[in-house]
Formats: C-alpha cells, structure tokens, sequence
C-alpha cells in the first residue's frame, strides 16, 4: 500500500475533519479514537506525510506529546500499538496509546 495523502488522518491534521484534539505539538496531533479499544484510547497521528513507522523519524516530539497527555489524564499504566504494511488500515504514521486505567 503506498502513501496517499487524501487519508483521513491527514485531513484530521490539516483541520479539514472537525474533531477534539487533545494535544498537539510540531510533529504530532493527538485525537480520541472513535471506536476506542479501552477506557483510554488516543491516536497520536504525524503532522508529516509519512507512511509509517519503517521511515526513520525523529521521535522526541513524539515521546514529549505521549508524556504530557497521559499526566493530563492520570494514566500511568499503559501501551503503545503502530502498525506496519498488512496491519496498517490508513497508511500514515500513527501511533495508538490504550489504558484501562
């Protein structure tokens, strides 16, 4: 599945999608999922057309963004899901955050 960047995600990004974004900084935005897998379920999607985790980032913001919404919402138990070629659903950078906490 190669890039394109008529995907949802990017449409959430460029704010062309109206939703709640929980956080945000230079390279990610981070969004409720809409179908959440857990009490907690955050997208944290790249503000870059990257298609996924195979593609060599630089992942401080990342690490940074991840940080301040779990202090934000009291989550200190949780885990973090990408997803590569077959098990990618929208071909975009993304990360999912989920706790039951």
């Amino acid at each position: 599945m190669s890039y394109n960047s008529n995907n949802i995600f990017n449409k959430i990004v460029n704010k062309q999608i109206s939703t709640n974004i929980c956080a945000e900084n230079n390279s990610f935005i981070c969004v409720k999922d809409i179908n959440p897998k857990a009490n907690y379920h955050f997208l944290f999607i790249s503000k870059h057309n990257i298609k996924d985790f195979n593609t060599s980032v630089n992942f401080d913001d990342l690490h940074s963004l991840i940080l301040e919404v779990c202090t934000n919402n009291n989550i200190q138990d949780y885990q973090i899901i990408t997803n590569v070629g077959s098990y990618q659903e929208i071909p975009h950078l993304h990360f999912h955050l989920l706790s039951n906490n």
